[in-house]
């Protein structure tokens, strides 16, 4: 079996997959923490703009 490197769309998906994992774990660790609902919001949305930043960066490379 060839175990070379990933093609490029295997490896987007792997990606893609560590960084919802990642985000899960975040918004978990966060919940247990004890914050209040209120920060947790504010950690998801500062998180989702990082997301949405690094998407439109990917996104301006490409081209």
């Amino acid at each position: 079996m060839f175990t070379g490197k990933p093609s490029h769309k295997k490896y987007r998906a792997l990606l893609k997959k560590e960084k919802r994992k990642k985000r899960r774990q975040e918004l978990a660790r966060l919940r247990d923490s004890g914050l209040s609902q209120k920060e947790e919001e504010d950690a998801s949305n500062e998180e989702q703009l990082k997301e949405e930043k690094l998407s439109e960066i990917e996104r301006s490379a490409v081209i």
